[in-house]
């Protein structure tokens, strides 16, 4: 299985935790905002880290 992690983080928590996620998976990590469609598509997992902010996901502006 081919996996790719993505962060989108306001305060810097949710990349940290990505980051630390990364190493000890050795998936690849791209922030949400910057990530390849060539990435994306060829992936079968993709696992997203961002805040929650009044149960909406984090969108960078």
């Amino acid at each position: 299985m081919k996996g790719i992690l993505l962060y989108s983080s306001k305060y810097g928590t949710s990349e940290r935790y990505a980051k630390m996620f990364s190493e000890q998976t050795g998936l690849p990590l791209a922030d949400a905002v910057k990530a390849d469609a060539a990435q994306l598509a060829a992936a079968d997992c993709v696992i997203m880290f961002c805040g929650i902010y009044a149960g909406t996901l984090f969108q960078p502006q």
